[in-house]
């Protein structure tokens, strides 16, 4: 398996993730996982991700408060 990933800062508030990973022994299809995250304030933040598997794409929305 190999797996790639990169992030970084969009803005002050804004941050990416992106990953990607392909079963190199077979042939395999590359499964994917995009993220954004919004830091709405010093202890909330706001997490969407676009995730794909084989024939399928998905959304994930997550909302965190740290306590």
């Amino acid at each position: 398996v190999i797996h790639m990933g990169i992030n970084g800062p969009i803005s002050n508030d804004y941050f990416y993730k992106i990953k990607a990973s392909r079963k190199i022994n077979t042939e395999d299809f590359i499964k994917y996982k995009i993220g954004i995250k919004k830091e709405i304030s010093l202890n909330q933040i706001l997490n969407i991700f676009i995730i794909n598997s084989e024939k399928k794409v998905g959304i994930e929305v997550s909302f965190s408060k740290i306590l």
